[in-house]
C-alpha cells in the first residue's frame, strides 16, 4: 500500500468567496499542493447581510440570510471534500484544516445588525468563515481556528522559527507555483503549515 504524506488545508473567508491551500509534506520541507478560489454564493447574494438590510421585513432579511447560509453551506462542503480527494490522489492525507478566524463582540440581534453598516460587515464575515468550519466538519477535519490577527507570529512561534524565516518560507512556496500568490494565499499556507507534523 502507497504511503500518504502529511498534508493540512488553510482558508481565508471573504464575503461570497474564500482562498483554499493545501500544504503537504513536512514543517521542514513543504510542498503547495493545491491553492484555488472557492465560490461559495451562486444564485444568492454575495454579501446576504447586505442584501437583506434592503427587504422590507426583518423577516424576509432573515429568510434571505437563511438561503445564503444553506447555499454556502453546501458549496464549501463540496470544496472541501474535493480538496481532500485531490490530495488523495495525489499521494497526501489531508486530516486537518486551519481556518483564520476573527475575535470580536458577540453580534447582536438581527434587527440591529440590519441597522448598522459596520455590522453588516461584521456578521457576513462571521457567517462565510462559520460556513467553512461546518464544511470542514461535515469532511471530518481536525480544525484548528486560527487567528487572523497574529497569525503570521502565531504559526512562526508554532513552528520554532522568526517570522522573517517563515516569510522567507512562503516567498519559496509562492515562487514554486506562480501567481497569483497574495496576502490571502500567505496567510492560510502560514496557517496550514503550523498543523503539519514534524
Amino acid at each position: 500500500m502507497t504511503h500518504l504524506q502529511d498534508a493540512a488545508l488553510g482558508l481565508r473567508a471573504h464575503s461570497g468567496w474564500a482562498v483554499l491551500v493545501v500544504v503537504g509534506g513536512s514543517r521542514k520541507g513543504p510542498c503547495l499542493v493545491e491553492r484555488r478560489r472557492i465560490g461559495l454564493a451562486d444564485d444568492t447574494p454575495a454579501q446576504p447581510y447586505h442584501h437583506a438590510a434592503k427587504l422590507m421585513t426583518v423577516e424576509a432579511g432573515a429568510a434571505a440570510i437563511e438561503r445564503a447560509r444553506e447555499q454556502a453551506n453546501a458549496r464549501a462542503e463540496a470544496a472541501m471534500s474535493t480538496a481532500v480527494g485531490q490530495a488523495r490522489m495525489a499521494g497526501y492525507d489531508l486530516r486537518r484544516a486551519a481556518v483564520l478566524v476573527k475575535h470580536g463582540r458577540p453580534l447582536p440581534p438581527l434587527e440591529a445588525i440590519l441597522r448598522s453598516h459596520p455590522l453588516l460587515h461584521t456578521a457576513e464575515g462571521e457567517l462565510f468563515r462559520e460556513v467553512l468550519i461546518n464544511g470542514c466538519e461535515a469532511c471530518h477535519l481536525e480544525i484548528a481556528r486560527w487567528p487572523e490577527r497574529d497569525a503570521f507570529k502565531q504559526s512562526a512561534r508554532t513552528l520554532g522559527m522568526t517570522v522573517a524565516a517563515l516569510n522567507k518560507q512562503l516567498l519559496a512556496l509562492g515562487r514554486s507555483c506562480g501567481p497569483p500568490w497574495n496576502a490571502d494565499h500567505k496567510i492560510a499556507c502560514a496557517a496550514a503549515l503550523s498543523l503539519l507534523t514534524r
